[in-house]
């Protein structure tokens, strides 16, 4: 997987990251707000920090300026931070605390709705994580919504696929 470094938009680099200092596992990173963009992603790239961007971040960023957020947070189905996605090996553990990480920032900052963007890779680590967080977030009435169509396996479309990502202003399709 090749992924280009970008910067940041001028004011939204990152004021949240946790944790902080471990660069195998990444569970949210973000710009606090009143009100932010919760996002939903696939795994955390190993290319994005407190410095450098990317297009899927980006993307994040300027959905939530378009829809009115202060704020925007990135969570994702799978924490391990990894160059190859076909590598990553499921850990319980690890997903569990994913998975707390999660509820505690939803419940904390009252969210009722998170932007799923995941697109339809599949592996035994993202449909395990991807099974106990929709599981958490159905438990607490979070709403997960996309823009355009869903993918021919019925996931939410990563915002990179333009051709879709551009018809997004009907947010009131919900996938959960």
């Amino acid at each position: 997987m090749t992924t280009n470094f970008v910067e940041y938009p001028e004011g939204q680099a990152p004021d949240l990251l946790l944790p902080k200092h471990d660069k195998s596992t990444r569970f949210l990173i973000g710009k606090a707000g009143e009100r932010p963009l919760v996002a939903l992603s696939l795994t955390p790239s190993p290319f994005v920090g407190m410095i450098n961007s990317n297009e899927i971040i980006n993307s994040i960023i300027q959905t939530s300026k378009k829809l009115g957020n202060d704020g925007w947070i990135a969570f994702h189905l799978y924490p391990e931070v990894g160059e190859n996605l076909e590598e990553i090996k499921f850990d319980q553990t690890l997903s569990d605390k994913n998975v707390r990480q999660i509820e505690r920032f939803i419940l904390r900052n009252k969210i009722h709705e998170v932007w799923g963007i995941w697109g339809d890779f599949q592996s035994e680590a993202i449909e395990k994580g991807k099974t106990a967080i929709l599981e958490m977030l159905q438990k607490h009435g979070v709403k997960i919504f996309y823009f355009g169509t869903l993918t021919k396996d019925q996931n939410p479309r990563n915002p990179l696929q333009k051709e879709e990502y551009w018809h997004m202003f009907n947010p009131n399709k919900m996938f959960l």
